[in-house]
């Protein structure tokens, strides 16, 4: 996914106020003690998710970035279960024709997803709930591996890269978990955003 930046009104609205009473959001692309983690098969996903409930249940798990642990999980989650039933909505036209034409062979390539990216205004159906736990979160990514498991293929259309294969979704979700996962470090990490990490590109 690309970084889509929306034209915002001019118009002062009371939410722009409360979210300039917030703490400012952390660029993720500069946070250093992310985890290096790479998944080859969805077996090593599942190790993993192992791994983050072990820290989880014994009080050792660190969240660096934004988002909570059930956030992650959550979003991750999200990705899966649309690219096995479907997309709510797709972009523009323009849009998917640009990212098939010029992007889509990156997109595919098996290379760590850099962090920082934003979504824009027409993929939030992809943001994870503000107040998910950890355990819905855990869940919802226990379910859509479960299914994986069970033989269920992800063939849906991308919302910006169009037509995919199973193996071609697969790359792209385990990729994708990788980066996000890098984010839950297992061992107590004090989050220090002072310059770009060095594990910032490894997932």
């Amino acid at each position: 996914m690309t970084d889509v930046h929306m034209e915002v009104s001019d118009e002062i609205r009371d939410d722009d106020i409360a979210a300039e009473e917030q703490p400012a959001a952390i660029d993720r692309r500069k946070v250093k003690g992310r985890r290096i983690v790479k998944f080859t098969c969805i077996g090593c996903l599942s190790a993993d998710l192992n791994a983050v409930q072990h820290a989880h249940d014994r009080g050792t798990m660190t969240v660096l970035g934004n988002w909570s642990a059930g956030q992650i999980l959550q979003h991750c989650a999200k990705l899966i279960q649309f690219a096995l039933d479907g997309f709510p909505s797709k972009a523009p036209w323009i849009v998917r024709f640009l990212f098939t034409t010029f992007l889509k062979k990156r997109a595919l390539k098996d290379i760590p997803m850099d962090p920082g990216m934003n979504l824009p205004k027409q993929a939030a159906f992809m943001l994870p709930s503000d107040d998910v736990s950890f355990d819905q979160g855990m869940q919802d990514m226990r379910d859509v591996v479960a299914r994986l498991k069970a033989g269920n293929r992800m063939e849906q259309p991308s919302p910006i890269l169009g037509e995919l294969t199973h193996d071609q979704w697969m790359g792209m979700v385990l990729r994708h978990c990788a980066m996000h996962h890098s984010f839950i470090a297992l061992e107590p990490v004090q989050q220090d955003v002072s310059s770009p990490s060095d594990a910032s590109t490894a997932a």
